[in-house]
C-alpha cells in the first residue's frame, strides 16, 4: 500500500469550546489568501512553512511557533516542496480566549494582540507539543483545560501586546459598515453583489470596500467566504450530505464547495467529515 504523501489529521477539544486542531503534513499543497475569525497557533514540526502576513513574506523553520490575529490575511505553502513541512495547529475562538483572560483575572474584553507572527521560543513549542501529545492521548478535560491556560499564559506573558488597537470607529462610516455586515450574515447563503450592497448604503462600490476594509480589515468577499466555510463545518458535522450543504451555504454547485474548503482548510470536505466522526469526546474519566 502506497503512503500518502499529503495527510491531515483534524479533531476538536470539545471541553474547550470546541477548539478546533489539526496535525498535517503538506508539500504542494498552497493555502490561499484567507483570514480566521479566531487566533491560529501553530507549531512546526518538521521542515519550513513561508508566508504573507502584513505585506511581508515570513518563514517559520522547524520548531518555531505562528501566532495569526483574528481577521489577518494571509496564505501559507512549504519553503521547499521537496522538503514540504508538518505542523499542529489550533483555531482558538475568542470565547475561549476571553474565558481564559478572565481564568487569569485580566479583563476579557481586552483582547491579545500579538504584532511578532514567528516566534522562537522554546517553552512554547514545548507546550503546544505538549498539548498535541495530550489531545492524541484522549487525556480528560481537565488535563486539557489546564494544558490550554499554561500555554495562554506564557504566550501572553511574553508576546502579547493589550493597546486599543485602531481606537474608535468614525461614526461617518461605521454605520454602514455594520449593516452590509448584517446583510452578509443574513444572506450569506444567495448570490450578492458589492454593487447592489453600496447602492442600497448610498455609496459606489469603491467607496464600500474601501469602508470595510478600514473598519473590519478584510474585504465583504472574505467576510462571505469565511462564514460560509463555517456554516458548512456545522452542516458537515451534522452529517448533512455534500450537496445539501453546499446549497445550505450558498456554493453554486458541490464542486465550488470543495475548491473553496480545500483552500482555506487545507483538507475537503469529505476528510473534515470522515475526520469529525472519528472525533474523541475528551471525557475520559
Amino acid at each position: 500500500m502506497v503512503k500518502k504523501r499529503e495527510w491531515q489529521h483534524h479533531s476538536v477539544v470539545k471541553p474547550l469550546d470546541n477548539l478546533e486542531v489539526m496535525t498535517a503534513r503538506f508539500y504542494d499543497h498552497t493555502y490561499t489568501k484567507h483570514y480566521h475569525d479566531g487566533y491560529a497557533l501553530a507549531l512546526i514540526l518538521e521542515g519550513a512553512e513561508t508566508y504573507l502576513w502584513n505585506h511581508k513574506r515570513h518563514t517559520a523553520p522547524k520548531g518555531s511557533v505562528i501566532v495569526i490575529n483574528p481577521a489577518e490575511i494571509h496564505n501559507g505553502h512549504a519553503l521547499d516542496r521537496k522538503q514540504g513541512w508538518k505542523y499542529f495547529v489550533m483555531y482558538p475562538h475568542l470565547s475561549l480566549v476571553k474565558k481564559s483572560l478572565a481564568d487569569m483575572g485580566m479583563n476579557p474584553d481586552r483582547l491579545p494582540w500579538f504584532p511578532e507572527t514567528v516566534i522562537k521560543n522554546a517553552g512554547i513549542g514545548k507546550k503546544i507539543l505538549e498539548f498535541m501529545k495530550a489531545n492524541e492521548d484522549q487525556e480528560p478535560s481537565l488535563a486539557m483545560e489546564i494544558l490550554f491556560l499554561e500555554l495562554f499564559s506564557l504566550l501572553i506573558q511574553g508576546h502579547a501586546e493589550f493597546s486599543t488597537r485602531g481606537g474608535h470607529p468614525d461614526h461617518g462610516g461605521f454605520g454602514k459598515v455594520k449593516r452590509v455586515t448584517d446583510k452578509i450574515y443574513s444572506l450569506y447563503d444567495t448570490p450578492l453583489t458589492l454593487e447592489s450592497l453600496a447602492k442600497e448604503e448610498g455609496v459606489s462600490s469603491f467607496s464600500l470596500l474601501r469602508l470595510f476594509k478600514k473598519h473590519k480589515g478584510v474585504t465583504p468577499y472574505l467576510m462571505l467566504t469565511s462564514l460560509r466555510i463555517n456554516k458548512a463545518k456545522s452542516c458537515l458535522r451534522s452529517n448533512h450530505s455534500f450537496a445539501d450543504t453546499a446549497f445550505m451555504c450558498g456554493y453554486s454547485d458541490q464542486s465550488h464547495m470543495t475548491k473553496q474548503f480545500k483552500k482555506w482548510i487545507g483538507i475537503t470536505p469529505g476528510e473534515y467529515q470522515r475526520s469529525n466522526r472519528k472525533n474523541y469526546p475528551n471525557t475520559k474519566k
